[in-house]
Order: C-alpha cells, then structure tokens, then sequence
C-alpha cells in the first residue's frame, strides 16, 4: 500500500509536467508569489533522492578539480535503476542527478565539449538513462549543475569560491543548462549549486533560460553549507536568488516550523524549502560530510537520518536525502540496507507526512 500511495502521486506529478515555451506569452519569468501548481506537487512530496556521481566518484576526492584525464571515470556496472529501486525503500517521489560536479566533467555527451562521458571508459549518458529510469517509476527527475568549476575557470590548484567567472565560463554555462532541458525536458527540479559565484543578472539569465525552456521546472538554488546552518530557511540569502525553493544544506528547518512565506526586497515569495542531507558521515574528518562515494566512505547511522527525517517532515519540509554510487556505478549494499531499514523506520513512525502549505490547507 505504501509504494502503490507512493508511485501514485509521483505519476500524478510527472504527468503534469509538460514542455512548452513561454516566450512572448506574457507570463512573468520569476518566482511564485503564491502557491502554484508546481509548488502544490512539490508540497505533496515529503521525500527525495539525489546522486553524487561523477569524476569524483573515481578520484575519490570529493571536491575534484578536474585534472585527472576523462578515461579516469569508467563504471564497469553502471545500473542507474538500481539507484532508483533501492531510493523506493523511503518512498522518495523525487530525484536530483549531479550532471555536473565541480570537476567539469559531463555525465552526458555534451555539445562542443571533451570532458564527458562521451571521452570516457564508459560512454553511457548518465543523464538520459537517469531520466528514463525516473520516469518508468514515476519517480519525478531533476539535474543538478555546479557553477563553481576550476577546470573550466582555469583556475585549477587554486580553489576560488567566490571568484566570478568570466565571459567564455559564463557562456558555457548557459549553454550547458539550455542543451540538458533541451535534451531532457520534461524536469521537475534544477538545482543550481555555487550560485552566489554569479552576479545577480547572470542569475537571472540562468532562471529564465530554464523557464524559457522547461516552465513547470522548479529552480532550486542552493544557499550553502555556512548560510544553511544560520538561518535554517528562514530567509533566500541574497546569493541564491532568484529560487523557486529554499535549500537547506545539512540542515533541518527551523525549530518553530518552517513557512513557506518569504520576503525578497519587501516583496513577499512563496517558496517551499528542502533539507539536502547527505547520507554519508564526515569527509576526512572535516565539518562537511560526504557527498561522493569513496573506499573510505561511511554512511551515517540510520536512527541518525530517521531523526533528520521526522524533523524535516514535522517542519514543513521537504527531505532530501543524498546517496552516493560507487566506482562500479552501483549503489552499495551499505546504502541499500540502510534505506531498506530506514524505510521500515518510516513505516513504523507512521509513513511520511504530507506537507502542508502556510495556510494550511
């Protein structure tokens, strides 16, 4: 009963979502100032997946900047639907793939480009496959881009998050995001990391080149590891905005509850928030977790994620749980037993919550 409630509303979400373009239409190209359609289903999903796969997966650094050769990335087992299979243990409706990390390099063969899959040990597109996957399980799919990229910022040895990038960086960048809704489109979600690197027109340009696109996609702007531990949701920090969702990053809403009423410049938004947390434990021992598979990867304890995730989803929220696929391009079995389990956990506490909007209703 629990998967068949599941699939159900994920079918309903995905059906809805439909390919047309808005331009000259009229319709403003800016986030919601009351709940919308799109912001209706997301409330109606209290839980997602995202997959940390890519380069990093095979150097096993997590913040890879790009130097190993693209030969270096080459599953030997690559199984995207077992990703998926093993995320239906916690009734996730949702699910977000990295098509590209900071190291640059492309889970799909992009146009005028080398570092992908394309020049690859394992020329698959990622992205395609994870796409057709979500939606043969009315799993609702979405793509995550990192603006921050020392390769193609040519700045690599050099970390700068903050840095700007420049005209020719810039250009790729939308013309990375147009060709993945071009390709892939339908998608319900877009998430956007590093986007505080953008001066707020370019933004701008990155939302509108994805509403232009794929209007029912919802701009998902992440606020950062630092800001998300202070502010819990509470406001859209100036650095990721514009947003259709506020994304909290290894954090849980605030304790009051969340409310998905937020002001930008006086102007009052409605945006519902999302809890990204990882599922694996500290990265070297530093205060960020993993995100990417590594051999030294370890997942968090259960009981851990089941608290993270009765905190999220009491508090209004969404919760988005990150996996992380190994170098075969496998989900590991530590992974899949322990969603199988928490999934049991969830079942037991009463199954997930459905979300309610600031009204309640």
């Amino acid at each position: 009963m629990y998967r068949r409630t599941f699939i159900g509303a994920g079918a309903a979400a995905l059906a809805s979502l439909t390919v047309k373009s808005l331009s000259g239409s009229g319709i403003e190209l800016a986030p919601a100032r009351s709940r919308t359609s799109p912001l209706r289903r997301f409330e109606q999903m209290p839980v997602g997946v995202s997959y940390h796969f890519g380069m990093n997966t095979f150097t096993g650094n997590d913040y890879d900047e790009g130097t190993a050769p693209a030969t270096t990335y080459n599953p030997t087992s690559l199984n995207v639907d077992q990703w998926l299979a093993a995320a239906e243990h916690i009734g996730a409706r949702y699910a977000i793939l990295t098509a590209k990390h900071m190291s640059g390099f492309c889970l799909w063969n992009a146009e005028n480009y080398s570092y992908d899959v394309a020049a690859s040990g394992n020329t698959t597109d990622v992205v395609a496959a994870f796409v057709d996957c979500c939606r043969q399980r009315h799993i609702v799919p979405g793509l995550y881009y990192c603006i921050l990229d020392p390769r193609n910022e040519n700045n690599q040895g050099h970390y700068n998050g903050t840095e700007q990038p420049d005209s020719t960086y810039f250009k790729l960048i939308l013309s990375q995001i147009r060709e993945l809704h071009r390709k892939y489109a339908p998608l319900g979600f877009q998430v956007i990391d590093s986007p505080g690197k953008l001066r707020a027109d370019q933004r701008w340009q990155v939302y509108r080149a994805v509403k232009e696109l794929d209007p029912d996609c919802l701009l998902m702007m992440n606020q950062t590891w630092d800001e998300s531990q202070q502010n819990h949701g509470r406001i859209c920090v100036p650095g990721a905005w514009p947003t259709d969702l506020i994304v909290n990053e290894d954090a849980v809403p605030p304790s009051e509850g969340y409310v998905p009423l937020i002001k930008v410049e006086s102007t009052q938004y409605y945006m519902p928030l999302a809890c990204w947390i990882p599922a694996g434990d500290f990265y070297h021992h530093r205060k960020f977790r993993q995100w990417f598979w590594s051999p030294d990867y370890k997942m968090r304890p259960v009981q851990d994620l089941l608290e993270l995730y009765a905190q999220t989803t009491s508090r209004n929220a969404s919760f988005l749980l990150n996996l992380s696929p190994d170098s075969r391009g496998l989900l590991p079995d530590e992974q899949v037993n322990g969603l199988r389990e928490l999934g049991r956990m969830i079942n037991r506490h009463g199954g997930t919550s459905t979300q309610r909007g600031a009204n309640g209703s």
